[in-house]
């Protein structure tokens, strides 16, 4: 995975722990009146996290990946990572170093998930429909590249294949956010249209995969 797509990622999870955080913080100030559950609900954490070779076969099954080359980079990947995992799925054992492996692992995942999209036509697509991976001869705009109808349909179709549930009002924006963070201080072009909305799609896709309420189903 290339490095500026790895800190892109980074800056996706972040936000979506500051987003578990602000729920945790408002259920504290206002018990009567608790928002709707995030990606990264505390209220999840009281499950116990899967264990994790079965993690992937889980993340690999929900993103319906079949493509034994993609199923084998998908485990190439976790082999590099499984020592830094929970080894006996206690939460206590979720630390930085686990979150980031798990991470890592999920974004895999998606990238898988997203070369699988991209090959289909957009009807046929469950994820991704909507965004523009064939190379445009001119973009002018954010949502000409993926609109937010795209990006909420998204946020949607993700929760319901990684969570079992449909996003929140909360996600769906913080979806529209991550997009724009993908295309911070990028010019949009003829040649670099199409990676970049392969970066939302993978961006999005890895915030739901390795949020803490995905891997404690």
């Amino acid at each position: 995975m290339e490095r500026r797509l790895v800190q892109i990622l980074t800056i996706v999870f972040i936000e979506f722990v500051l987003v578990g955080c602000q729920i945790k913080s408002k259920n504290v100030s206002d018990p009567k009146n608790p928002p709707p559950k995030t990606v990264l609900s505390p209220v999840q954490m009281t499950k116990t996290p899967l264990n994790f070779s079965s993690l992937v076969k889980s993340l690999i099954a929900q993103a319906e990946i079949t493509n034994a080359a993609e199923i084998n980079n998908i485990y190439t990947v976790f082999n590099t990572q499984k020592n830094q995992l929970p080894q006996t799925g206690a939460i206590s054992e979720l630390n930085p170093s686990a979150m980031g492996s798990i991470f890592v692992v999920a974004g895999q995942v998606c990238g898988a998930l997203k070369n699988k999209e991209l090959a289909l036509a957009d009807p046929q697509r469950k994820a991704f429909k909507g965004f523009g991976f064939s190379p445009a001869a001119t973009v002018s705009s954010a949502d000409a590249l993926v609109s937010q109808a795209a990006i909420r349909a998204s946020a949607d179709a993700l929760s319901q294949m990684f969570l079992g549930r449909p996003a929140t009002e909360d996600e769906k924006l913080l979806f529209i956010r991550t997009r724009d963070q993908v295309l911070l201080s990028e010019t949009i072009t003829a040649t670099n249209n199409r990676k970049l909305v392969s970066d939302i799609a993978v961006s999005l896709c890895t915030g739901v995969a390795s949020s803490l309420e995905a891997i404690s189903m």
